[in-house]
């Protein structure tokens, strides 16, 4: 039912939920972006190879 460019091509399990304790997520409930992406700046590049493009990569499996 979806263009095919909708769909997620990849995707990752991580260990702990975006919560405004570990500064994640702000007050108003939004993404804080920066600091996502400092924090899983090596995640997001596993994301981006073949073994990481596998969900059942062992950074998923070790995220459970």
């Amino acid at each position: 039912m979806f263009p095919d460019r909708w769909l997620p091509t990849t995707f990752a399990i991580l260990p702990e939920p975006f919560t405004e304790q570990n500064g994640m997520i702000n007050s108003t409930m939004k993404v804080v972006r920066g600091k996502v992406e400092k924090t899983y700046a090596a995640r997001i590049d596993y994301m981006y190879t073949p073994e990481g493009k596998n969900p059942l990569n062992g950074e998923n499996k070790n995220s459970l």
